[in-house]
């Protein structure tokens, strides 16, 4: 009698389950983008309603990025010891309670406090729900899937941008424009309640039989569990990502991810000062076209991860971006059409680019420290982040536009250096094989349990 093995969910097809997933973990980055493109437009009104200095100018800006440094890791420790769903769904609640508290915003301490806290509940979003669309999605469609994360991002971004706008010219408060954003949480919350857990983190903790219900449920009868359970080991300890075994992959993810976001934050949270540094007319059209420019940079970053390999995509997107900065700090001697088309070009590439960020991280590590990773190398990006809110405007006065984006081109330089030495390459791969050493290794050593091969990492 013939017997027919068990699919697994790394092959599995196109879903109303995998749509679903994907939308609420896609709502949460609309959210974060939301939240900033919100205070990308009050942060000037908010600083001179509460009389603050530009020091206090460049905290507040900050306090979400602080917020998500704090945030990412623990989440991340706790997403892989306690489960992730309770973490995706609860962390909604943290964001309607720190949106809402904007509203009683008095003060620059307050409203500082309040930009901290939705920093960590971001930073908990980075961590738990790019995990969760990891543990969920198949293999050929992974990429697709977590790179509309940062798509996503960018769309909220420009819708914030625009209604807090719109808002601003209508007369309403910038406490109302800011706490709009507990709007958006409220509706992400109720698309995440019903959210299963993830089975292959059931499966790492030795819960087949919940596993098999939620993979048999949400991915049909003919789907099992068995190439879960090679996940299966002892718990570890947080060291082992700095560990010999998986340091270079943290290396990589925190610096690319870091050269990456202290470009784009450090162009777009300043957007009206470089326009105004590189004499360029700005407005509201130029601000359309920007954010149009943004967003479509993420669509195409969703298709080129799909069709693209990995490794080449992050290296020579650093090496166009590294062209595009030194043409705009030769700004002095082209006409402004050219430094505006060589700034168009260079954030459709970031942004198409940036959609890595979401990728890389999730594929690189096993199910037993995969969001503890993902969280590290979030908080470690939003260093540089936090470092271009505060020395983009002394950059601009002390060295000028020209010698800003030399150094910001330099940063892309360490960027593709960091890529061509440890980018691995795990497109289409199960992430029992993408998070092997290498992108050579045996997909044996990828299915291998942590704890069998990291003796420096076990509890």
């Amino acid at each position: 009698m013939s017997t027919t093995r068990p699919l697994s969910i790394d092959d599995a097809p196109w879903s109303r389950f995998l749509l679903r997933a994907l939308l609420s973990c896609a709502g949460g980055m609309m959210l974060d983008g939301f939240i900033f493109g919100t205070m990308a437009v009050t942060l000037s009104t908010a600083s001179a309603d509460l009389a603050v200095s530009a020091w206090w100018m460049g905290l507040i800006s900050a306090g979400a990025l602080i917020g998500i440094f704090i945030g990412g890791p623990i989440s991340g420790w706790a997403a892989d010891r306690f489960g992730r769903q309770k973490l995706f769904t609860c962390n909604l609640l943290v964001f309607l309670a720190t949106c809402a508290a904007q509203l009683g915003a008095n003060s620059a301490e307050s409203l500082l406090a309040a930009r901290i806290a939705i920093g960590v509940a971001i930073g908990v979003e980075y961590a738990v729900s790019t995990t969760l669309l990891a543990e969920f999605s198949p293999r050929t469609s992974r990429g697709a899937m977590l790179s509309s994360l940062q798509a996503f991002w960018l769309i909220g971004y420009a819708i914030g941008y625009f209604a807090a706008y719109a808002l601003q010219h209508a007369g309403v408060p910038w406490r109302w424009i800011l706490a709009s954003s507990a709007v958006v949480a409220l509706l992400v919350l109720v698309s995440r309640l019903g959210t299963p857990e993830s089975p292959r983190w059931l499966a790492s903790k030795g819960e087949l039989q919940k596993a098999r219900a939620i993979v048999k449920r949400h991915y049909g009868a003919e789907y099992d569990v068995h190439d879960l359970t090679l996940e299966k080991g002892a718990p570890v300890k947080y060291s082992v990502l700095f560990g010999p075994r998986f340091r270079t992959r943290t290396a990589f993810a925190t610096i690319f991810w870091t050269c990456q976001i202290t470009c784009a934050f450090a162009l777009l949270l300043f957007l009206p000062m470089i326009f105004t540094a590189l004499d360029i007319a700005g407005g509201i059209v130029a601000d359309v076209v920007i954010n149009a420019v943004t967003v479509l940079g993420g669509a195409i970053g969703v298709y080129l991860c799909w069709r693209l390999p990995r490794r080449p995509l992050v290296i020579w997107s650093f090496v166009l971006m590294a062209i595009f900065m030194l043409i705009m700090a030769g700004y002095q001697f082209v006409p402004g059409w050219f430094t505006l088309a060589a700034f168009a070009l260079f954030m459709l590439t970031i942004n198409a680019a940036s959609n890595l960020e979401f990728v890389y991280p999730a594929e690189m590590f096993p199910t037993e420290v995969r969001s503890s990773a993902v969280g590290v190398a979030a908080a470690s990006a939003r260093t540089g982040s936090v470092i271009s809110a505060f020395a983009l405007p002394s950059l601009l006065n002390s060295l000028g536009a020209a010698g800003t984006l030399l150094i910001l081109a330099g940063v892309c330089a360490c960027g593709a250096l960091a890529s061509a030495l440890w980018a691995p390459e795990t497109r289409n791969l199960s992430l029992l094989e993408s998070s092997a050493v290498t992108s050579g290794t045996p997909a044996a050593l990828a299915a291998t349990p942590l704890s069998a091969t990291a003796d420096d990492g076990t509890a």
